[in-house]
């Protein structure tokens, strides 16, 4: 599939998702407040089955978001998810503490794995990426904390 997918819109599982991101960019257009419901589904013409197909599944988890619930809801998710993804990273930098720098080097990996793997699928709504964002942030806060208050350096 990597080998194929260098062809760009020569190959017709790259072009399935410029359809599907064609779609879902101008659905979102025409309802970007709102969104359209967490079982909402769109219809756009598959090249790999040479027809048009209706699906609630979205190869983009970002425009899923927008898609589902809306900018300004969406953003509630992301602005703290690069929040947290940026104050994991400065604090790695600045403690010295070997564990609590692996341990904050650890979680900004993670929260930068599910930023990268939410562009051609969707994570963001997953069981196991919300548990691992939510775990992410605790520890995250919590070594803040303890550097802010000196406890490590």
């Amino acid at each position: 599939r990597l080998s194929s997918s260098t062809q760009g819109v020569k190959d017709p599982s790259v072009l399935a998702r410029v359809y599907e991101y064609d779609e879902m960019l101008s659905r979102i257009a025409d309802n970007p407040i709102g969104g359209y419901g967490m079982n909402a589904s769109i219809r756009f013409f598959n090249p790999i089955e040479q027809e048009t197909q209706t699906t609630s599944i979205n190869h983009n988890g970002f425009f899923f978001l927008f898609f589902r619930v809306g900018i300004p809801m969406a953003l509630l998710y992301i602005l703290p998810l690069l929040y947290w993804t940026y104050r994991s990273f400065r604090y790695s930098i600045v403690i010295n503490d070997p564990y609590y720098k692996d341990l904050t080097i650890a979680f900004f990996s993670c929260l930068m794995l599910i930023i990268i793997a939410n562009f051609p699928s969707t994570q963001l709504d997953t069981r196991d990426a919300v548990f691992v964002t939510a775990l992410a942030y605790a520890i995250i806060a919590n070594v803040i904390e303890k550097y802010e208050s000196k406890r490590i350096t």
